[in-house]
């Protein structure tokens, strides 16, 4: 059954992830400085949108990724 307060719950609950892994993942916080910096170059450069689209899915997998590594190491 849907109910908005689970489904308010549930972003909490990831959003506390991403902030946990950005205070205690160096490698997060410098990854989240490069993906500023490449968002900052696509911009002046004027990349197509294709391209942007190819970025952003970029950017997105590197930090879920990084995210991923985090779990694992806390459970190990």
């Amino acid at each position: 059954m849907f109910s908005i307060k689970r489904l308010l719950r549930s972003f909490k609950t990831a959003f506390e992830g991403v902030f946990f892994v950005f205070k205690s993942e160096p490698n997060f916080r410098l990854q989240i400085l490069f993906a500023i910096l490449v968002l900052a170059l696509s911009y002046i450069f004027q990349i197509r949108t294709y391209e942007w689209i190819v970025v952003i899915l970029l950017i997105v997998m590197v930090l879920t990724m990084e995210i991923i590594n985090t779990a694992i190491e806390q459970f190990t």
